[in-house]
């Protein structure tokens, strides 16, 4: 469902970005085994810090949380 979803919003002109706890070599190891290689703009390491003048939510949109089990949530627990 994740990568059919990935690929839906790539389709609907969104740009999609990968990044893992786990580094950026895991992140791209994971966008490869899936092929989603042409539906991701940029991989990189989960930013531990970051300073902006806004929340993030009107930055990154609606994060998704993928939890050990599989499933999903967004950040309203939902």
């Amino acid at each position: 469902a994740h990568v059919q979803y990935i690929k839906s919003l790539h389709n609907r002109g969104f740009k999609v970005e990968i990044w893992s706890g786990n580094g950026w070599a895991w992140a791209a190891a994971v966008v490869k085994e899936l092929g989603l290689e042409k539906y991701i703009s940029r991989i990189k390491s989960k930013p531990v810090i970051f300073i902006d003048d806004k929340h993030p939510a009107g930055i990154l949109g609606l994060p998704i949380f993928i939890e050990n089990n599989g499933f999903s949530k967004n950040k309203n627990g939902q």
